[in-house]
Protein backbone atom coordinates (compact mmCIF):
# COMPACT_ATOMS: atom_id res chain seq x y z
CA UNK A 1 0.00 0.00 0.00
CA UNK A 2 3.28 2.03 0.89
CA UNK A 3 4.14 1.66 -2.85
CA UNK A 4 0.41 2.68 -3.69
CA UNK A 5 0.88 5.88 -2.24
CA UNK A 6 3.96 6.98 -3.45
CA UNK A 7 2.64 6.12 -7.30
CA UNK A 8 -0.36 8.51 -5.91
CA UNK A 9 2.36 10.83 -4.66
CA UNK A 10 4.09 10.80 -8.28
CA UNK A 11 0.89 11.36 -10.30
CA UNK A 12 -0.02 14.07 -7.80
CA UNK A 13 3.41 15.92 -8.83
CA UNK A 14 2.84 15.57 -12.51
CA UNK A 15 -1.15 16.03 -13.00
CA UNK A 16 -1.38 18.85 -10.09
CA UNK A 17 -4.36 17.22 -8.22
CA UNK A 18 -5.15 16.44 -4.56
CA UNK A 19 -3.41 12.99 -3.89
CA UNK A 20 -4.14 10.93 -0.48
CA UNK A 21 -5.66 -2.38 7.34
CA UNK A 22 -9.25 -32.17 32.27
CA UNK A 23 -8.21 -31.13 34.77
CA UNK A 24 -8.27 -34.93 34.34
CA UNK A 25 -9.78 -35.19 37.70
CA UNK A 26 -13.20 -35.50 39.19
CA UNK A 27 -13.81 -32.23 40.28
CA UNK A 28 -13.39 -30.88 36.57
CA UNK A 29 -15.27 -33.39 35.15
CA UNK A 30 -18.24 -33.24 38.20
CA UNK A 31 -18.57 -29.25 37.31
CA UNK A 32 -18.40 -30.27 33.16
CA UNK A 33 -21.59 -32.21 34.24
CA UNK A 34 -23.48 -29.13 36.31
CA UNK A 35 -25.28 -26.28 34.13
CA UNK A 36 -23.44 -23.69 32.18
CA UNK A 37 -24.36 -20.43 31.47
CA UNK A 38 -22.59 -17.08 29.98
CA UNK A 39 -23.36 -13.51 31.68
CA UNK A 40 -22.89 -10.45 30.24
CA UNK A 41 -19.89 -7.97 30.91
CA UNK A 42 -21.02 -4.74 32.45
CA UNK A 43 -19.74 -1.60 33.31
CA UNK A 44 -19.27 -1.01 37.05
CA UNK A 45 -19.81 2.93 38.12
CA UNK A 46 -16.65 4.60 39.78
CA UNK A 47 -18.59 4.54 43.32
CA UNK A 48 -21.26 1.58 44.03
CA UNK A 49 -23.06 0.97 46.97
CA UNK A 50 -22.33 -1.76 49.54
CA UNK A 51 -25.45 -3.67 48.16
CA UNK A 52 -23.80 -3.68 44.36
CA UNK A 53 -20.98 -5.34 45.31
CA UNK A 54 -22.48 -8.15 47.16
CA UNK A 55 -24.61 -8.89 43.98
CA UNK A 56 -21.35 -8.91 42.36
CA UNK A 57 -20.00 -8.13 38.78
CA UNK A 58 -20.94 -9.97 36.06
CA UNK A 59 -18.47 -11.65 33.73
CA UNK A 60 -18.86 -13.75 30.93
CA UNK A 61 -17.71 -17.42 31.66
CA UNK A 62 -16.31 -19.55 29.19
CA UNK A 63 -17.20 -23.00 28.63
CA UNK A 64 -14.36 -24.89 30.40
CA UNK A 65 -15.85 -25.17 34.58
CA UNK A 66 -13.67 -24.39 37.44
CA UNK A 67 -12.72 -27.66 39.07
CA UNK A 68 -14.72 -27.95 42.67
CA UNK A 69 -12.66 -29.01 45.77
CA UNK A 70 -15.56 -31.40 46.87
CA UNK A 71 -14.73 -33.81 49.88
CA UNK A 72 -15.83 -36.88 48.21
CA UNK A 73 -13.37 -40.29 48.45
CA UNK A 74 -13.16 -40.06 44.96
CA UNK A 75 -11.80 -36.46 45.14
CA UNK A 76 -9.65 -37.11 47.89
CA UNK A 77 -7.24 -39.37 45.64
CA UNK A 78 -7.27 -37.51 42.97
CA UNK A 79 -6.15 -34.33 44.77
CA UNK A 80 -3.18 -36.58 46.70
CA UNK A 81 -1.96 -36.88 43.42
CA UNK A 82 -1.97 -33.42 42.33
CA UNK A 83 -1.34 -29.72 43.93
CA UNK A 84 -3.41 -29.05 46.26
CA UNK A 85 -6.63 -26.40 45.53
CA UNK A 86 -5.93 -24.52 48.67
CA UNK A 87 -5.67 -21.14 49.24
CA UNK A 88 -2.10 -20.16 50.63
CA UNK A 89 -2.06 -16.95 50.98
CA UNK A 90 -5.24 -15.73 53.75
CA UNK A 91 -2.71 -15.94 56.86
CA UNK A 92 -0.39 -13.52 55.47
CA UNK A 93 -3.11 -11.98 53.71
CA UNK A 94 -4.49 -11.11 57.23
CA UNK A 95 -1.64 -9.84 58.17
CA UNK A 96 -1.06 -7.59 55.51
CA UNK A 97 -3.81 -5.66 55.48
CA UNK A 98 -3.45 -5.50 59.28
CA UNK A 99 -0.50 -3.87 59.32
CA UNK A 100 -2.30 -1.37 56.15
CA UNK A 101 -5.05 -0.83 58.53
CA UNK A 102 -3.32 -0.33 62.05
CA UNK A 103 -1.33 2.67 61.08
CA UNK A 104 -4.30 4.42 59.56
CA UNK A 105 -6.16 3.71 62.99
CA UNK A 106 -4.23 4.48 65.14
CA UNK A 107 -3.90 7.99 63.22
CA UNK A 108 -7.56 8.14 63.40
CA UNK A 109 -6.98 8.28 67.46
CA UNK A 110 -4.47 10.98 67.34
CA UNK A 111 -5.71 13.77 65.59
CA UNK A 112 -3.01 16.08 63.80
CA UNK A 113 -2.84 19.87 65.52
CA UNK A 114 -0.72 21.12 62.35
CA UNK A 115 -3.11 21.44 60.03
CA UNK A 116 -6.11 21.66 61.74
CA UNK A 117 -9.76 19.75 60.44
CA UNK A 118 -7.93 19.26 56.95
CA UNK A 119 -6.50 15.95 57.70
CA UNK A 120 -9.12 15.14 60.11
CA UNK A 121 -11.20 15.15 56.91
CA UNK A 122 -8.61 13.07 55.40
CA UNK A 123 -8.30 10.25 58.02
CA UNK A 124 -12.33 9.81 57.43
CA UNK A 125 -12.02 9.73 53.71
CA UNK A 126 -9.27 6.61 53.89
CA UNK A 127 -11.05 5.15 56.80
CA UNK A 128 -14.73 5.03 55.24
CA UNK A 129 -12.54 3.75 52.23
CA UNK A 130 -10.68 1.04 53.93
CA UNK A 131 -14.07 -0.16 55.67
CA UNK A 132 -15.78 -0.63 52.16
CA UNK A 133 -12.92 -2.18 51.01
CA UNK A 134 -12.05 -4.58 54.34
CA UNK A 135 -15.11 -6.98 53.32
CA UNK A 136 -14.64 -7.28 49.78
CA UNK A 137 -11.09 -8.68 50.32
CA UNK A 138 -12.18 -10.73 52.99
CA UNK A 139 -15.37 -12.23 50.49
CA UNK A 140 -12.63 -12.06 47.77
CA UNK A 141 -10.21 -14.47 50.00
CA UNK A 142 -12.76 -16.49 51.19
CA UNK A 143 -14.15 -17.68 47.46
CA UNK A 144 -10.87 -17.96 46.41
CA UNK A 145 -9.67 -20.38 48.78
CA UNK A 146 -12.97 -22.03 47.98
CA UNK A 147 -12.15 -22.09 44.40
CA UNK A 148 -14.52 -20.00 43.38
CA UNK A 149 -12.72 -18.19 41.14
CA UNK A 150 -14.47 -16.26 38.04
CA UNK A 151 -18.13 -17.90 39.21
CA UNK A 152 -20.75 -18.07 39.98
CA UNK A 153 -21.04 -14.57 39.01
CA UNK A 154 -22.73 -13.37 42.11
CA UNK A 155 -20.05 -14.46 44.33
CA UNK A 156 -16.65 -14.65 43.00
CA UNK A 157 -13.10 -14.14 43.96
CA UNK A 158 -12.62 -12.07 40.41
CA UNK A 159 -15.60 -9.74 40.93
CA UNK A 160 -14.86 -8.75 44.46
CA UNK A 161 -10.94 -8.19 43.86
CA UNK A 162 -12.45 -6.25 40.54
CA UNK A 163 -14.67 -4.05 42.83
CA UNK A 164 -11.72 -3.17 45.22
CA UNK A 165 -9.43 -1.82 42.70
CA UNK A 166 -12.33 0.04 41.12
CA UNK A 167 -12.05 2.12 44.33
CA UNK A 168 -8.54 1.79 44.28
CA UNK A 169 -6.85 0.68 41.33
CA UNK A 170 -3.36 0.13 43.18
CA UNK A 171 -4.97 -1.91 46.21
CA UNK A 172 -1.51 -4.42 46.99
CA UNK A 173 -4.28 -7.77 47.71
CA UNK A 174 -6.44 -7.03 45.52
CA UNK A 175 -3.30 -7.20 42.80
CA UNK A 176 -2.04 -9.88 44.39
CA UNK A 177 -5.78 -11.71 44.45
CA UNK A 178 -5.80 -11.04 40.51
CA UNK A 179 -2.63 -12.89 40.02
CA UNK A 180 -3.17 -15.74 41.98
CA UNK A 181 -6.46 -16.35 40.18
CA UNK A 182 -4.76 -16.17 36.83
CA UNK A 183 -2.01 -18.26 38.56
CA UNK A 184 -4.50 -21.11 39.33
CA UNK A 185 -5.97 -21.16 35.85
CA UNK A 186 -2.56 -21.80 34.38
CA UNK A 187 -2.10 -24.84 37.02
CA UNK A 188 -5.32 -26.00 35.75
CA UNK A 189 -4.16 -25.61 32.32
CA UNK A 190 -0.73 -27.66 33.07
CA UNK A 191 -2.79 -30.06 34.79
CA UNK A 192 -5.94 -30.55 32.30
CA UNK A 193 -3.15 -30.46 29.25
CA UNK A 194 -0.85 -32.87 30.83
CA UNK A 195 -4.17 -35.29 31.46
CA UNK A 196 -4.98 -35.09 27.58
CA UNK A 197 -7.98 -32.78 27.52
CA UNK A 198 -6.36 -30.18 25.19
CA UNK A 199 -8.76 -28.25 23.98
CA UNK A 200 -10.32 -27.94 28.03
CA UNK A 201 -6.25 -26.90 28.69
CA UNK A 202 -6.60 -23.94 26.35
CA UNK A 203 -10.10 -22.42 27.78
CA UNK A 204 -8.23 -22.37 31.11
CA UNK A 205 -5.46 -20.46 29.85
CA UNK A 206 -7.85 -18.23 27.87
CA UNK A 207 -9.82 -17.55 31.56
CA UNK A 208 -5.75 -16.70 32.98
CA UNK A 209 -5.36 -14.23 30.05
CA UNK A 210 -9.09 -12.89 30.28
CA UNK A 211 -8.40 -11.96 34.20
CA UNK A 212 -5.42 -10.15 33.93
CA UNK A 213 -5.91 -8.13 30.71
CA UNK A 214 -7.50 -5.23 32.46
CA UNK A 215 -4.38 -4.51 34.40
CA UNK A 216 -1.20 -3.37 32.64
CA UNK A 217 0.82 -4.10 35.52
CA UNK A 218 0.07 -7.46 35.54
CA UNK A 219 1.00 -8.22 31.73
CA UNK A 220 4.75 -8.25 32.06
CA UNK A 221 4.21 -10.78 35.08
CA UNK A 222 1.27 -12.78 33.25
CA UNK A 223 3.28 -13.31 29.38
CA UNK A 224 6.70 -14.87 31.64
CA UNK A 225 4.57 -16.78 33.48
CA UNK A 226 3.11 -18.59 30.40
CA UNK A 227 6.30 -18.32 28.22
CA UNK A 228 7.47 -20.29 31.26
CA UNK A 229 4.23 -22.93 32.22
CA UNK A 230 4.70 -23.30 28.07
CA UNK A 231 7.90 -24.40 28.04
CA UNK A 232 7.61 -26.90 31.05
CA UNK A 233 5.25 -28.48 28.70
CA UNK A 234 7.33 -29.51 26.08
CA UNK A 235 10.14 -30.08 28.37
CA UNK A 236 7.51 -32.77 29.70
CA UNK A 237 5.99 -33.69 26.35
CA UNK A 238 9.86 -34.01 24.73
CA UNK A 239 10.98 -36.22 27.61
CA UNK A 240 8.09 -38.77 27.03
CA UNK A 241 9.14 -38.46 23.89
CA UNK A 242 12.41 -40.05 23.95
CA UNK A 243 12.80 -43.79 24.13
CA UNK A 244 13.35 -45.49 27.06
CA UNK A 245 17.26 -46.63 27.80
CA UNK A 246 19.21 -49.22 29.67
CA UNK A 247 18.51 -49.14 33.33
CA UNK A 248 22.64 -49.30 34.51
CA UNK A 249 21.03 -51.20 37.71
CA UNK A 250 19.48 -54.05 36.04
CA UNK A 251 20.61 -56.63 33.56
CA UNK A 252 18.07 -56.66 31.63
CA UNK A 253 16.95 -53.25 29.18
CA UNK A 254 13.41 -51.70 29.96
CA UNK A 255 10.80 -52.48 27.25
CA UNK A 256 10.69 -49.38 24.95
CA UNK A 257 7.24 -48.23 24.22
CA UNK A 258 4.96 -48.81 21.52
CA UNK A 259 5.98 -47.04 18.77
CA UNK A 260 2.60 -45.77 18.28
CA UNK A 261 2.66 -43.88 21.81
CA UNK A 262 6.26 -42.63 20.86
CA UNK A 263 4.67 -41.18 18.27
CA UNK A 264 2.01 -39.80 19.99
CA UNK A 265 4.36 -38.47 21.98
CA UNK A 266 6.31 -36.63 19.58
CA UNK A 267 3.05 -34.97 18.11
CA UNK A 268 2.31 -33.37 21.15
CA UNK A 269 5.70 -31.94 21.17
CA UNK A 270 5.28 -30.57 17.95
CA UNK A 271 1.50 -29.55 18.69
CA UNK A 272 2.70 -27.47 21.80
CA UNK A 273 6.01 -25.90 19.85
CA UNK A 274 3.63 -24.68 17.01
CA UNK A 275 0.88 -23.35 19.25
CA UNK A 276 3.06 -22.04 21.07
CA UNK A 277 4.99 -20.10 18.57
CA UNK A 278 1.87 -18.74 16.20
CA UNK A 279 0.87 -17.66 19.61
CA UNK A 280 4.45 -15.42 20.17
CA UNK A 281 4.01 -14.55 16.59
CA UNK A 282 0.18 -13.24 16.94
CA UNK A 283 0.98 -11.65 20.49
CA UNK A 284 4.21 -9.67 18.84
CA UNK A 285 2.08 -8.42 15.97
CA UNK A 286 -0.59 -6.95 18.28
CA UNK A 287 2.31 -5.34 20.52
CA UNK A 288 3.39 -3.40 17.37
CA UNK A 289 0.06 -2.64 16.16
CA UNK A 290 -0.11 -0.73 19.45
CA UNK A 291 3.44 1.04 18.55
CA UNK A 292 5.08 -1.00 21.35
CA UNK A 293 7.94 -1.89 19.24
CA UNK A 294 10.70 -2.77 21.93
CA UNK A 295 8.27 -5.21 24.14
CA UNK A 296 7.55 -7.11 20.48
CA UNK A 297 10.79 -7.37 18.95
CA UNK A 298 12.29 -8.39 22.58
CA UNK A 299 9.39 -11.04 22.52
CA UNK A 300 10.31 -12.76 19.38
CA UNK A 301 13.74 -12.50 19.71
CA UNK A 302 13.54 -14.14 23.26
CA UNK A 303 11.29 -16.81 22.03
CA UNK A 304 13.54 -17.72 18.87
CA UNK A 305 16.39 -17.89 21.67
CA UNK A 306 14.86 -20.71 23.08
CA UNK A 307 13.01 -22.28 19.96
CA UNK A 308 15.02 -21.24 16.91
CA UNK A 309 12.63 -23.73 14.31
CA UNK A 310 9.86 -21.14 14.89
CA UNK A 311 8.71 -20.23 11.41
CA UNK A 312 6.00 -17.76 12.74
CA UNK A 313 7.97 -15.83 15.18
CA UNK A 314 10.54 -15.67 12.74
CA UNK A 315 8.55 -14.72 10.29
CA UNK A 316 6.74 -11.52 12.46
CA UNK A 317 10.49 -10.73 13.74
CA UNK A 318 11.60 -10.28 9.23
CA UNK A 319 7.94 -8.08 8.86
CA UNK A 320 9.07 -5.88 11.85
CA UNK A 321 12.47 -5.27 10.46
CA UNK A 322 10.77 -4.33 7.32
CA UNK A 323 8.73 -2.23 8.24
CA UNK A 324 10.98 -0.37 10.45
CA UNK A 325 13.35 -0.17 7.48
CA UNK A 326 16.44 -2.25 8.74
CA UNK A 327 17.53 -4.24 6.01
CA UNK A 328 20.65 -5.68 7.24
CA UNK A 329 18.73 -7.48 10.50
CA UNK A 330 15.78 -8.80 8.15
CA UNK A 331 18.13 -9.82 5.92
CA UNK A 332 20.01 -12.35 8.48
CA UNK A 333 16.59 -14.14 9.45
CA UNK A 334 15.05 -14.30 6.47
CA UNK A 335 18.48 -16.79 6.04
CA UNK A 336 17.89 -18.44 9.04
CA UNK A 337 13.75 -19.00 8.21
CA UNK A 338 13.50 -22.97 7.56
CA UNK A 339 10.31 -24.13 5.51
CA UNK A 340 9.20 -20.96 3.49
CA UNK A 341 7.73 -21.02 0.47
CA UNK A 342 10.00 -19.89 -2.48
CA UNK A 343 7.68 -16.90 -2.95
CA UNK A 344 7.58 -15.52 0.47
CA UNK A 345 11.01 -15.86 0.70
CA UNK A 346 11.70 -13.88 -2.93
CA UNK A 347 8.91 -11.26 -1.78
CA UNK A 348 10.68 -10.81 1.28
CA UNK A 349 14.21 -10.16 -0.52
CA UNK A 350 12.60 -8.00 -2.51
CA UNK A 351 11.40 -5.75 -0.04
CA UNK A 352 14.75 -6.19 1.57
CA UNK A 353 15.85 -4.59 -1.99
CA UNK A 354 14.05 -2.16 -2.32
CA UNK A 355 14.83 -0.54 1.35
CA UNK A 356 18.54 -0.49 -0.33
CA UNK A 357 17.06 1.58 -3.33
CA UNK A 358 17.40 -1.24 -5.61
CA UNK A 359 14.60 -1.35 -8.20
CA UNK A 360 15.95 -3.87 -10.85
CA UNK A 361 16.92 -6.29 -8.01
CA UNK A 362 13.31 -6.45 -6.59
CA UNK A 363 11.55 -7.13 -9.94
CA UNK A 364 14.74 -9.24 -11.00
CA UNK A 365 13.85 -11.75 -7.66
CA UNK A 366 10.20 -11.37 -7.57
CA UNK A 367 10.11 -12.26 -11.22
CA UNK A 368 12.49 -15.72 -10.74
CA UNK A 369 9.33 -17.16 -9.06
CA UNK A 370 5.91 -17.40 -10.50
CA UNK A 371 3.26 -18.05 -7.46
CA UNK A 372 -0.53 -18.27 -8.55
CA UNK A 373 -2.16 -15.15 -7.89
CA UNK A 374 -4.75 -17.23 -5.64
CA UNK A 375 -1.80 -18.49 -3.43
CA UNK A 376 -0.06 -14.92 -3.22
CA UNK A 377 -2.03 -12.24 -3.94
CA UNK A 378 0.23 -10.14 -1.68
CA UNK A 379 3.50 -10.56 -3.64
CA UNK A 380 1.26 -10.30 -6.94
CA UNK A 381 -0.09 -7.10 -5.52
CA UNK A 382 3.86 -6.13 -4.57
CA UNK A 383 4.80 -7.04 -7.93
CA UNK A 384 2.67 -4.98 -9.24
CA UNK A 385 3.15 -2.02 -7.73
CA UNK A 386 6.94 -2.33 -8.63
CA UNK A 387 5.78 -3.01 -12.21
CA UNK A 388 3.79 0.60 -12.13
CA UNK A 389 7.41 2.29 -10.18
CA UNK A 390 9.61 1.09 -13.15
CA UNK A 391 7.30 2.95 -15.98
CA UNK A 392 5.82 -0.63 -16.93
CA UNK A 393 2.41 -0.06 -16.99
CA UNK A 394 0.92 -2.88 -18.82
CA UNK A 395 2.16 -5.72 -17.04
CA UNK A 396 1.52 -3.82 -14.16
CA UNK A 397 -2.52 -3.50 -15.51
CA UNK A 398 -2.44 -7.36 -16.03
CA UNK A 399 -1.15 -8.17 -13.24
CA UNK A 400 -3.95 -5.84 -11.28
CA UNK A 401 -6.74 -7.36 -13.90
CA UNK A 402 -5.84 -11.07 -12.70
CA UNK A 403 -5.60 -9.87 -8.23
CA UNK A 404 -9.50 -8.25 -9.57
CA UNK A 405 -10.72 -11.83 -11.06
CA UNK A 406 -9.50 -12.77 -7.31
CA UNK A 407 -10.96 -10.45 -5.35
CA UNK A 408 -13.63 -7.89 -7.44
CA UNK A 409 -14.33 -5.90 -4.68
CA UNK A 410 -10.57 -4.36 -3.69
CA UNK A 411 -10.50 -1.09 -3.84
CA UNK A 412 -6.67 -1.11 -3.51
CA UNK A 413 -6.67 -3.10 -6.80
CA UNK A 414 -8.75 -0.93 -8.66
CA UNK A 415 -6.59 2.15 -7.79
CA UNK A 416 -3.94 0.32 -9.22
CA UNK A 417 -5.55 -0.38 -11.94
CA UNK A 418 -6.66 2.64 -12.63
CA UNK A 419 -3.34 4.88 -12.12
CA UNK A 420 -1.69 1.83 -14.27
CA UNK A 421 -4.18 2.52 -17.50
CA UNK A 422 -4.37 6.23 -16.55
CA UNK A 423 -0.73 6.02 -17.61
CA UNK A 424 -1.01 4.45 -20.44
CA UNK A 425 -3.65 7.21 -21.56
CA UNK A 426 -6.65 4.58 -21.82
CA UNK A 427 -9.08 7.34 -20.59
CA UNK A 428 -12.42 5.32 -20.69
CA UNK A 429 -10.51 2.06 -18.88
CA UNK A 430 -9.33 4.56 -16.29
CA UNK A 431 -12.27 6.08 -15.65
CA UNK A 432 -14.09 2.66 -14.92
CA UNK A 433 -11.84 1.35 -12.74
CA UNK A 434 -11.21 5.43 -10.70
CA UNK A 435 -15.10 4.85 -10.60
CA UNK A 436 -14.98 0.89 -9.13
CA UNK A 437 -12.08 2.44 -6.67
CA UNK A 438 -14.57 4.81 -5.67
CA UNK A 439 -17.42 2.35 -5.12
CA UNK A 440 -15.78 0.18 -3.16
CA UNK A 441 -13.31 2.15 -0.58
CA UNK A 442 -14.16 3.81 2.39
CA UNK A 443 -15.55 7.09 3.04
CA UNK A 444 -11.95 8.01 4.98
CA UNK A 445 -9.56 6.52 2.41
CA UNK A 446 -6.55 8.56 1.98
CA UNK A 447 -6.90 7.92 -1.79
CA UNK A 448 -10.27 9.00 -2.23
CA UNK A 449 -10.14 12.74 -2.71
CA UNK A 450 -7.43 11.87 -5.31
CA UNK A 451 -9.59 9.48 -6.56
CA UNK A 452 -12.52 11.79 -7.09
CA UNK A 453 -10.23 14.79 -8.70
CA UNK A 454 -9.51 12.10 -11.45
CA UNK A 455 -13.23 11.05 -11.66
CA UNK A 456 -13.87 14.40 -12.78
CA UNK A 457 -11.13 15.28 -14.67
CA UNK A 458 -11.59 12.09 -16.83
CA UNK A 459 -14.99 12.88 -17.22
CA UNK A 460 -14.78 15.76 -18.99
Amino acid sequence: MSLVNDMLRDLEAGKREPLPEGISTADARAEQNGPQRKYPTVAIAAVLIPAAFYAGINWQAASAPEPIIAKSQTMELVVQTAEPITDQRPAADNQLQQVAVAPRMQEQSQPSTEQGPQVEQLDDAEAALLARIEPLLKAAERAFAENRLMTPVEDNAFSRYQAVLLLDPNQPQALEGIRNIAQRYLRFYTETFNSGFSSTAEQYREKAERVVSGYPQLISWFEARVAETEANLVQVAEADAEPEVLDPTEATPIAARPPVEQAQNAQTVRVLKTDRDQRVAAQARNLISQGRFAPAESLLIAHLQQYPDGTAARTALVEFYLETANAAAASVHIEQLTGLPDYQRAHFQARVAMLKGDLEVALSTLNSVDPIVAEAPDFHAYQAALFHQAQRYREAAEVYEQLLALRQNASTYWLGLAVSLDALKDKAGALRAFRQAHLHSPADAPSRAYVEARIRSLSN
